[in-house]
């Protein structure tokens, strides 16, 4: 059986590579098992509070706790030949122990990016205005505001969070995938993905998320003539339409 993880941040295309890998029958691909909420019984919240004896492991053996956890979740039957799950950088951050795990075992990484990070930011500010992060059905259009200096500083700060985390899981065996270059040459990408996870890759895969914003930020970033004045100097030029 492949072991495998998402490694993202949000507004990269996580949900849809989940749910998409997750329609392929020979594939288990999990959420968010480490956000701390109990809204599924995969998650490590719902694993440790499942008993006094995991609760106190939790507080003073977090390490062991939540490497037997992954042991846990990695448990399929054989008609499985891939599992996975989705986990965030700042959920790797706070969960080092996972990711010492992740490295000893090679488990293999399918490094999920967004090379336009402007447009994961818009996207997520996009979503915040609608209440809503994901939809089968498209939804009506939004129109939102982005701070530029604010932008500017969080632009440098998701750079050097996408190399760090390269870095840190560079042992293992590892797949960029790009959000763009799935969108475009799907199916050429979806072969690479399966090949990767070796997995059976004559079947038809579905998603079932629609996508919300414009691919043009001047399209629903009402002061978008700002940020191109604040960008266009700086490294982040090229992620202007």
């Amino acid at each position: 059986m492949t072991m495998f993880v998402i490694l993202t941040r949000q507004r990269s295309g996580s949900t849809f590579l989940k749910r998409y890998l997750s329609s392929h029958p020979q594939i288990a691909c999990f959420g968010e098992i480490f956000l701390d909420k109990l809204d599924s019984p995969n998650t490590y919240y719902a694993y440790r509070q499942a008993n006094s004896l995991r609760k106190i492991g939790h507080l003073v053996q977090r390490k062991r706790t939540t490497q037997n956890y992954l042991e846990w979740i990695y448990t399929h039957p054989e008609s499985v030949r891939a599992v996975g799950f989705k986990l965030m950088y700042g959920q790797a951050r706070a969960n080092p122990s996972a990711v010492s795990w992740l490295t000893s075992r090679s488990v293999r990484v399918i490094h999920l990016v967004r090379e336009n990070a402007l447009k994961s930011i818009a996207s997520a500010a996009a979503a915040r205005e609608r209440g809503q992060s994901h939809s089968t059905s498209k939804l009506g259009p939004v129109s939102v505001r982005l701070d530029p200096e604010k932008t500017l500083k969080r632009l440098g700060r998701m750079v050097r969070e996408r190399e760090l985390y390269r870095r840190k899981l560079s042992s293992c065996p590892m797949l960029e995938l790009s959000y763009e270059s799935l969108c475009e040459n799907r199916a050429s990408e979806t072969e690479r993905v399966l090949d990767f996870l070796g997995v059976d890759q004559n079947t038809e895969l579905s998603g079932g998320l629609t996508k919300q914003s414009s691919d043009s930020l001047a399209d629903f970033v009402a002061n978008y003539d700002d940020l191109v004045e604040v960008l266009s100097g700086t490294e982040f030029k090229r992620f202007l339409d």
